[in-house]
């Protein structure tokens, strides 16, 4: 889950951005190095000595100097100093404690130790919220905290201070820049989490205020926009968002974000039938990728895609020549018997049964049958099983091994009922094999069986809504 920082300043009249901040968005730059503290009050309710002030000033600055120059030791000690003066300090030295808090939790986060810096935001957060209330700096630790929790895949927990973060912002004139971001915050992870209906809703309130965000947070509140408007069979609409979401993630200089958007606008693309439209962002993605993450899951997706569409085109050598690449990843990441390796080795069968190599064919049907067996009775597995099944029927039915090939069908039948039902279009290919099957030994009523069925299915298709 990518991440970037979202630094705050403490001054009592405006909170700046930078600590941390949501999933796959771009970097917005380290915090500011000149501290904005309010001064803290005295025992009279006046100002600290001069001299309280200005050391912890010092040392922050030192500290902030520090993490942007990545010396991560030195930040740390600077930090750890200027929290010692803020705490040695008299009178409402709350802001200045929290923001030394703060500045130890970015440290933190650079270190990869978010649990630590989820502890050191919350710390920071109740000091806020002591001292200052519902103020803009305490709404803006409140977003830094639900960030920290997210970015450790603690969506649940991240949603108390999202939404208190958003209920400060809502109250405060100058708060519509922070609105923003929790609103985004917010819809984000009810979407991850399932609840589709806060997650529109929070969406809903988002639209008025989108221009404000940061380009990688307007990007993902399109891309889910996308998903709303496709699941409402508004095709156009949902790619008009995923465009505009992917020319967002360009401007961006995270790689694995766009690599993001051009994969969301080419799945699309495909479930449209535009495969060729398609093409041409997965090669973007595989340059993106062959550059940045190599060895990646990611990368062999999109390799094995591109080999679907040259099989498309009968480009049969090239289409072999990218799975070759393809499965060599997925060996190496997810293992030889894994279920990215059985679509793959799948996907190897189907091509040489193109072109028209359907002996060759067969060890590696019974290769990725045998992973897909190893997995259970995973949806998935079930139906890979059922192909291979399917594929080898078929091989030995047009060897006219009539007798052979039957309870091979049967039993592809039979997996694919499991996997999704009797009702399903995709049972359709078997079905009219066993229609075949039994029409080729003059067995017309066990045809007409299976005819029947795959009509209904067929009948059943087009009734239902594109």
């Amino acid at each position: 889950m990518k991440i970037f920082d979202l630094a705050i300043s403490l001054a009592l009249a405006a909170a700046a951005a930078a600590a941390f901040a949501p999933p796959a968005a771009a970097a917005a730059g380290a915090p500011s190095a000149r501290s904005t503290a309010a001064p803290a009050a005295g025992p009279d309710g006046g100002k600290p000595a001069a001299a309280s002030e200005t050391q912890w000033k010092d040392l922050y600055e030192q500290a902030v100097s520090h993490y942007q120059a990545r010396e991560l030791d030195q930040a740390e000690a600077a930090g750890k100093q200027a929290l010692a003066a803020a705490r040695a300090g008299q009178g409402q030295t709350g802001p200045f404690e929290a923001s030394s808090l703060n500045l130890l939790a970015m440290v933190s986060q650079a270190r990869g130790d978010g649990e630590g810096a989820a502890r050191l935001l919350g710390e920071a957060l109740a000091i806020s919220e002591r001292s200052l209330g519902a103020h803009i700096n305490t709404a803006t630790l409140a977003l830094n905290l639900g960030h920290a929790l997210d970015r450790l895949g603690r969506g649940e927990e991240a949603l108390a201070p999202y939404a208190r973060s958003l209920e400060i912002a809502e109250a405060l004139q100058d708060g519509q820049a922070l609105r923003a971001q929790a609103l985004a915050a917010l819809a984000r992870v009810h979407a991850e989490l399932g609840h589709a209906g806060q997650a529109r809703a929070y969406d809903a309130q988002l639209r008025t205020d989108e221009a404000g965000l940061p380009d990688g947070e307007r990007a993902a509140a399109l891309e889910r926009r996308a998903r709303e408007r496709e699941a409402a069979g508004d095709a156009p609409g949902a790619r008009q968002a995923l465009e505009q979401a992917l020319a967002l993630r360009d401007a961006q200089p995270d790689e694995a974000a766009r690599v993001r958007g051009l994969t969301l606008l080419a799945e699309l693309l495909e479930r449209q039938g535009q495969s060729g439209a398609a093409e041409p962002l997965r090669q973007r993605a595989v340059a993106l990728l062959e550059a940045s993450d190599p060895h990646s899951l990611a990368l062999a997706g999109h390799l094995n895609e591109l080999a679907l569409r040259r099989l498309e085109h009968a480009d049969y050598v090239q289409a072999q020549a990218l799975w070759t690449r393809a499965l060599a990843l997925v060996e190496a990441q997810a293992g030889p018997d894994s279920l990215d390796a059985a679509r793959i080795v799948a996907n190897q069968a189907q091509g040489l049964e193109r072109q028209g190599d359907a002996k060759a064919a067969q060890p590696l049907h019974q290769r990725a049958l045998d992973i897909y067996a190893a997995h259970g009775d995973e949806p998935e597995a079930l139906l890979g099983q059922a192909r291979a099944v399917n594929y080898q029927a078929g091989y030995i039915y047009r060897q006219r091994r009539f007798a052979q090939a039957e309870p091979l069908f049967q039993r592809a039948l039979a997996l694919m009922e499991r996997a999704v039902g009797p009702d399903d279009g995709q049972l359709l290919p078997v079905l009219e094999n066993l229609e075949a099957l039994y029409r080729s030994q003059g067995r017309g009523s066990e045809a007409s069986k299976y005819a029947e069925r795959a009509a209904r299915l067929r009948e059943a298709a087009q009734r239902a809504p594109s």
